[in-house]
């Protein structure tokens, strides 16, 4: 038994050390969210925002470049007079070290400021940028995802809205080289509306794409395979009868891919991923039990990822921002919520390089209401360090020792109202609660079992984590 304790401290010890964790809010009075992320060589990340708190128009794109431990390094703003913004996942790294941003713009080109086109941005190492491209036509035309390939060029997946064809749109496709010229494209054709949302390149020079038709149900999903010149090497339209989408696609390195989707009737949508082998048949299909609010399927509100094994899922469940970690069949391993009382999500959630997870999105609990929200956290959802704090803020909630043994001490200056202490196991149950009267207390945990847990304490309009661990 001494033998087993010793191997379970040592491998506590190990990821304590090396998963640095933390929770962010960026933003000023006015509305800021983030819809993409990506990790850095130096394992620091970059994020791209909507802002309405700073530069020329109503809304433009905002790069933010993080540090490892949450720290912002620099920020770069584009656009005009008019609204910028982008989907999830629009932000890219590039081989020469800088970003490639896929957005949309009410400022440049055709039919603006009425309508938006397709706007593409090329920046350096520090977020200058260096080209930037417009595509449209006199309607609301938008692109939704880029890609870049594996032979230098990038690969674009949106929709246009089509002269002539009162309020319908058409996916677009188009491959462009290093600089943003066209080198070809194709139309995913409908009997009304359709888009291109997605793309991913498993085998160099081979791109499958996923997206969603028009159909007799409303709307089917649709993958499509191409090689590096623009010949579909495979067709799939999935119709279970219902309305369908497919809105983001990744490989799996086990082989098949992972699509995430939405599944149901008009406003009424499931979460609904797709698990496709290698020729994008598909292998099983699951509607997701957490809740989901979402107009049109068009949209995406939720990412999935593969990590180890299994998979991650990031989006929203129960107003808060939620990071779920599943099987290869996709079956919860463990979920856990983040946020306040006000409501949060994420747009996008990635494993990260040391096993954890970074998910990005909106709060309109912490900050000014309506800001950016970053939430990294260990591989098990958890929390290390004290969280949503800024270094120049007095520190408002400690617990030492930890690890700990028998007793902790609480230090908790987050107002003089009473506050709530909250303990739960790894699988979310409460193992232990009660009210703090005071700003220091020691609590007697003798009785817990030796194991990982989150402490949380609460007051009228905070609340604050970590990860707590026992060991005798």
């Amino acid at each position: 038994m001494k033998a087993v304790m010793v191997i379970l401290f040592c491998v506590i010890a190990q990821l304590s050390k090396a998963q640095i964790t933390f929770e962010k809010w960026l933003g000023r009075v006015n509305y800021d969210d983030a819809r993409g992320v990506i990790q850095l060589p130096d394992s620091g990340y970059a994020i791209l925002s909507h802002t309405s708190s700073w530069g020329q128009g109503n809304f433009d794109l905002q790069l933010i470049r993080l540090n490892k431990f949450g720290d912002t390094l620099w920020t770069k703003l584009y656009g005009g007079a008019g609204k910028e913004f982008s989907s999830s996942g629009v932000i890219k790294s590039t081989p020469d070290k800088g970003f490639i941003i896929a957005g949309n713009t009410y400022s440049y080109g055709i039919g603006t400021p009425a309508n938006f086109n397709w706007y593409l941005i090329k920046t350096d190492s520090l977020g200058n940028a260096s080209w930037t491209k417009i595509w449209g036509s006199s309607g609301n035309d938008e692109l939704k995802h880029v890609l870049p390939t594996s032979d230098g060029n990038y690969l674009l997946s949106g929709s246009w809205l089509m002269s002539g064809v009162g309020g319908q749109t058409k996916g677009i496709l188009l491959k462009v080289d290093s600089i943003g010229n066209t080198i070809w494209g194709d139309t995913l054709l409908s009997i009304a509306s359709s888009h291109f949302m997605w793309a991913c390149e498993k085998n160099p020079n081979e791109y499958v794409v996923s997206g969603y038709t028009s159909g007799s149900n409303g709307s089917d999903a649709v993958l499509r395979k191409y090689d590096a010149s623009g010949n579909m090497l495979i067709n799939k339209i999935i119709d279970y009868g219902k309305a369908e989408s497919a809105t983001t696609v990744e490989p799996v390195p086990s082989g098949g891919y992972i699509c995430s989707g939405a599944h149901g009737i008009s406003f009424g949508y499931d979460p609904w991923i797709l698990r496709l082998d290698d020729n994008l048949d598909t292998m099983f299909t699951k509607k997701m039990d957490f809740i989901y609010s979402i107009a049109i399927a068009s949209a995406k509100e939720y990412s999935i990822y593969p990590q180890g094994s299994g998979f991650i899922i990031c989006g929203a469940d129960s107003n808060k921002l939620m990071v779920r970690k599943t099987d290869a069949n996709l079956n919860t391993i463990w979920e856990r919520l983040y946020g306040g009382t006000s409501g949060e999500m994420a747009y996008e959630g990635i494993p990260t390089n040391d096993q954890g997870i970074i998910a990005v999105g909106n709060t309109y609990s912490y900050g000014s209401g309506g800001d950016c929200y970053i939430v990294k956290t260990d591989s098990q959802g958890m929390q290390v360090n004290t969280v949503g704090i800024s270094p120049i803020e007095p520190e408002k909630f400690s617990v030492a020792p930890n690890p700990f043994t028998d007793y902790i001490l609480i230090r908790g200056n987050m107002g003089d109202c009473k506050k709530t202490l909250t303990i739960t196991d790894v699988q979310g149950r409460t193992v232990f609660s009660t009210l703090l009267a005071n700003n220091i207390e020691k609590i007697d945990l003798s009785h817990l079992p030796n194991n990982i847990y989150i402490i949380m304490l609460f007051d009228n309009t905070e609340v604050r984590r970590c990860k707590l661990v026992k060991n005798k």
